[in-house]
């Protein structure tokens, strides 16, 4: 019986190998407090800008970058996801073309200009962390590569 359930979850029982993130949790935090602010921040600028619909829209992508930022800036995690990177893309270009399409005025165009520069820093830090989380991932799989090879020949 332990050699079906072997056979049918072949990584069951084994412990995966980790490597150390080069950030403890609170670094973590505060880079997330920081970027949270920043979206927090957005919302709170442009929504009393747009029409409900586009406020709903708002919404939904910074719901979708604050949970892609969670993810990736996250000790627990040890990959990529492209499902999320994709996510992430989208969020943020739904933000920059709704801060495009804001009506002109002195202090709209000042808003437009933040934005835009804000955006720019969390994608920023988003590629940064995701190029790093990729590292992660090919050390990971270099220890499960070796220590596959290592059981193999008993």
């Amino acid at each position: 019986m332990s050699n079906r359930s072997n056979h049918r979850f072949p990584g069951r029982g084994k412990k995966a190998p980790t490597v150390p993130h080069k950030f403890s949790a609170e670094e973590y935090q505060d880079a997330k407090k920081t970027v949270f602010t920043a979206i927090n921040k957005i919302n709170d600028q442009i929504s009393p800008a747009v029409n409900p619909v586009k406020r709903r829209i708002l919404k939904m992508a910074i719901q979708s970058i604050t949970e892609s930022i969670d993810l990736y800036f996250n000790q627990g995690t040890f990959r990529t996801n492209p499902r999320q990177d994709e996510i992430f893309a989208r969020s943020t270009q739904e933000v920059t073309n709704i801060v495009k399409f804001l009506p002109v005025s002195k202090e709209k165009t000042e808003i437009i200009e933040w934005v835009e520069q804000e955006i720019s820093k969390i994608r920023t830090q988003f590629k940064e962390q995701h190029a790093y989380l990729q590292i992660i991932e090919e050390e990971v799989h270099t220890l499960r590569k070796t220590t596959q090879t290592d059981s193999a020949g008993w």
